[in-house]
């Protein structure tokens, strides 16, 4: 692929400083501008520049033979940041091009903490596109142990610095640790075995279920597994995003139908976990896939269970084919005209938080 094509031109860039001629500058320059512009063409995230504008790529900014003067003022990050983003959109494309595999070896001074942040994010997402288990451990457990630190530090951003980085890893969080972070621990869980439902792979649920036993480096609540194992009370939020997780679960295991209401909810919950753990776009994506499926089935099959659906499913179908919508506005969209059709006492509640949503 052209990603283990440009591990070839990182280790060029290894050799020599940007500072070292104005050709050095250029070199380190445009490459950085590759990898922002595919950074944010993978992620579907604008990356910004120093003046504000958007990353694109200019016919001729590589081929250009007289690099302009001013480029040598430009302080780049270090190149060990190179690699990671890097790594970074090879695990948001959902790639195998052996770079984050083989990332330590190929880092000239080393892991640094600055780069390991920008990559636990990403491994949690090519987790999530893949139903990985394995490597959704892995990243939730980084994620833990990053965060941890990152408090540990005593200021919001764990006196990270890009253009000066800091070279190591971060330690395993310790029990205190993970049980201040169980909340967020949790969420991450229970978002991954949603995307399950979503993708309809009730073996990678059950396989998360299985190796989330025996997983260290953070900690679930015994309560919040028993409820995604076999049911009990409901104490809090996570708890009950947990049972309705199993109640879709029981669903596709028993080839059995879950009601209209339980479908909204999902969708719903999803949503605003997602927004809240920067996987908005991701879980939208497939959001979108499995809404328009299931739309189809209420329709079909359990239209008796909607308030005067003739009112409103001429809106709905309108929010499906819409175009001009990005995936979350659609989602958000189609959540909002099947919300009266489904009879709930807070429905008010819930148009208010999809409003919000929308306006993010």
């Amino acid at each position: 692929t052209c990603l283990q094509e440009f591990v070839a031109v990182l280790r060029e860039l290894n050799q020599f400083a940007p500072d070292e001629t104005l050709r050095t500058a250029h070199c380190h320059a445009v490459t950085r501008h590759v990898l922002l512009w595919l950074d944010q063409d993978t992620t579907g995230q604008v990356r910004l520049q120093e003046d504000d504008q958007k990353a694109r790529i200019y016919p001729g900014c590589v081929s250009n033979p007289a690099p302009h003067p001013e480029i040598g003022d430009r302080f780049d990050s270090p190149i060990e940041m190179a690699w990671y983003m890097l790594a970074r959109v090879e695990n948001h494309a959902s790639l195998d091009a052996g770079i984050t595999e083989n990332l330590e070896l190929l880092l000239p001074n080393g892991p640094v903490l600055e780069g390991q942040m920008l990559l636990s994010s990403a491994k949690m997402h090519k987790s999530m596109t893949r139903l990985d288990v394995i490597l959704f451990i892995d990243a939730l457990k980084d994620t833990i142990s990053s965060l941890a630190y990152t408090r540990a530090s005593g200021k919001r951003s764990g006196g990270f610095d890009i253009m000066n980085v800091t070279f190591g890893t971060f330690p395993e969080a310790t029990k205190e640790q993970q049980e201040e972070l169980i909340d967020l621990t949790e969420k991450y869980v229970l978002l991954f075995l949603a995307m399950c439902i979503l993708k309809e792979d009730l073996a990678s649920f059950e396989d998360a279920l299985r190796e989330l036993h025996s997983a260290s480096g953070f900690v679930l609540r015994p309560a919040l597994m028993e409820q995604l194992e076999k049911g009990g009370s409901i104490e809090d939020y996570n708890q009950a995003f947990a049972q309705l997780v199993r109640v879709h679960a029981s669903g596709l295991s028993e080839s059995r139908l879950v009601s209209p209401a339980k479908v909204f909810e999902l969708a719903f919950k999803v949503l605003q976990l997602a927004s809240t753990t920067s996987n908005y776009w991701l879980f939208a994506e497939n959001l979108l896939s499995w809404l328009k499926k299931r739309w189809v089935v209420v329709l079909e099959r359990q239209r008796f269970l909607l308030t005067n659906p003739s009112l409103h499913e001429d809106q709905v179908k309108k929010a499906i084919d819409r175009n001009n919508p990005s995936s979350e506005i659609k989602v958000i969209d189609i959540l909002s005209v099947m919300l009266p059709m489904l009879g709930l006492s807070d429905q008010n509640e819930l148009e208010r938080i999809l409003s919000t949503l929308r306006n993010k």
